[in-house]
């Protein structure tokens, strides 16, 4: 069985983090700070409650003032990559934004290490105009790591983040920024604008679209940001996005011998197959997707769209097949019955079978 994330944070990672410490800061207690961390309500914190929880911990552990703690755990960022030190920026986050100055100096150091982009985000709340042109020189600066914070840190939607709502209802803000980064050498820094991209789109599709427009074209790593920030909108079949990528009306084609199996156990693969028949044309270029009609605890169906391929085909044929497994997903949960599969061509639903899940006893 895999590791949980939470559960890398483990004894011994805190035994760990207390020896760096103690070494930078001879009277933090190691035992002490163990003692903390590992409190009664550890076992059931969440991944981003532990992280939470760390920096309280070593708050706790270090008597004296803002500044003087920084200057001894910034330098502990080195040491914790990536997940195991977002503990300090979390430090930064909950105790320094009284110093704002200090603390953006403290997250440029960290992020080099460990992604500060959840910790940046109160600075923002606090003082937008003043964080953001920090961030707006950091997307110039020659280290990645600066310049996909810059872009991150500001994302309107982020995972696991508050929504700021000072981007989200004025996308036009950070636009500056993006233009910086649109051709950005690094694919960190690329799929960071994006997935920035995509963030807006689900609350203004429209000055998307208008981007792609003025962007498409201009650029190889330019195209490769508004295809990948533009996947909701395709998802969505919105007929600008899917006509600037070239996936036209597919009028010239049908989908033929469908077969979908009739039944599927629970733990099992759907087998379903389907071939593309244009007559005597070629099928051009294709976005090909299908989607599982989930049948609900109430009865109604929820839908969920699976991509199958994008390419342009030359032949006027193309058999497809394909299998989908139900497996037990802390995301989604199965009922048995009736449910459905659909087959969808350039943003055009072809063809539909049902099928029936069995659930084992």
């Amino acid at each position: 069985m895999s590791t949980r994330l939470k559960d890398r944070y483990n004894r011994v990672f805190i035994e760990q983090v207390s020896c760096v410490v103690v070494q930078r800061y001879s009277g933090f207690s190691k035992e002490l700070f163990q003692q903390r961390v590992f409190n009664r309500a550890w076992s059931e914190l969440t991944l981003k409650s532990r992280i939470d929880h760390i920096a309280v911990a070593l708050y706790q552990g270090l008597p004296m003032a803002y500044p003087q703690a920084l200057e001894i755990l910034t330098p502990l960022s080195a040491g914790f990559d990536g997940l195991m030190g977002l503990f300090l920026p979390a430090y930064v986050e909950k105790y320094g934004r009284h110093e704002p100055r200090r603390s953006l100096q403290a997250l440029a150091q960290m992020t080099r290490f460990c992604s500060a982009e959840f910790a940046i985000r109160p600075f923002i709340e606090d003082n937008p105009k003043d964080t953001f042109a920090q961030m707006l020189e950091w997307s110039l600066s020659e280290d990645e790591h600066l310049r996909r914070l810059s872009c991150e840190g500001c994302r309107p939607r982020l995972p696991w983040a508050k929504v700021l709502k000072v981007f989200q209802n004025r996308p036009s803000c950070v636009l500056p920024l993006l233009e910086n980064l649109k051709t950005d050498e690094s694919i960190y820094v690329r799929k960071s604008v994006a997935n920035h991209l995509n963030d807006i789109s689900k609350d203004h599709p429209e000055w998307v679209v208008n981007i792609a427009r003025n962007w498409w074209g201009q650029h190889t790593h330019t195209d490769w940001i508004i295809k990948r920030g533009c996947r909701t909108l395709l998802k969505d079949n919105h007929p600008d996005v899917l006509s600037l990528f070239g996936f036209l009306p597919p009028n010239h084609l049908q989908v033929n011998d469908f077969c979908v199996d009739d039944t599927v156990t629970f733990g099992s693969d759907l087998h379903f197959s389907f071939v593309l028949n244009a007559g005597s044309v070629r099928l051009g270029k294709l976005r090909v997707e299908y989607a599982i009609d989930l049948l609900k605890a109430r009865g109604h169906w929820s839908r969920k769209w699976f991509a199958l391929s994008e390419s342009f085909v030359t032949e006027s044929h193309k058999a497809v097949s394909r299998k989908y497994l139900f497996k037990a997903l802390s995301v989604r949960r199965y009922y048995p019955g009736v449910h459905r599969l659909i087959i969808r061509v350039n943003g055009e639903e072809k063809a539909c079978r049902k099928f029936v899940l069995v659930m084992d006893l």
